[in-house]
C-alpha cells in the first residue's frame, strides 16, 4: 500500500479526548450547582453549540454560564477550567507523528 498524499484529522475525539465532566466539577466548586447539573446544563443547553460555532463570544459564554450556575470566578479562572478537559490519544499523536516523519502532509480540524 502506498502512502497516502495528505492525511486530515479532527481534534476532539480524534487526537485528543475531551470531558466536559472535569470543567463542570471545578465550575460547581465554585458555583452554587452540584457537578451533575452544571454538567447537564452544559450538555443540553444550546449555549456550548452557541459558543463552538461562533454565535457567542468567550465572554458571553462566560457570563451565562456564571449566571446560570452562580460561578464565582473569574473569565481567566474560567477558562483555565475549560483548557484542562483534554487528554491526548496515544496510539493518534503516535500516528500523526510518523506520517508527519514520513513527511506526508497532515492537517488537523477543529470547531
Amino acid at each position: 500500500m502506498s502512502a497516502p498524499e495528505i492525511v486530515v484529522f479532527d481534534l476532539g475525539k480524534v487526537l485528543v479526548d475531551f470531558d466536559y465532566s472535569i470543567a463542570s466539577r471545578r465550575i460547581a466548586e465554585r458555583g452554587t450547582m452540584n457537578p451533575n447539573a452544571v454538567r447537564d446544563f452544559i450538555d443540553h443547553s444550546p449555549l456550548l453549540y452557541r459558543y463552538e460555532t461562533g454565535l457567542i463570544d468567550q465572554r458571553q459564554f462566560f457570563e451565562e454560564v456564571r449566571r446560570i450556575t452562580g460561578f464565582q470566578g473569574d473569565l481567566d479562572e474560567f477558562g483555565h477550567f475549560f483548557a484542562d478537559i483534554f487528554t491526548e490519544i496515544p496510539e493518534m499523536i503516535a500516528l500523526h507523528r510518523r506520517l508527519r516523519e514520513a513527511r506526508v502532509p497532515t492537517f488537523i480540524f477543529s470547531n
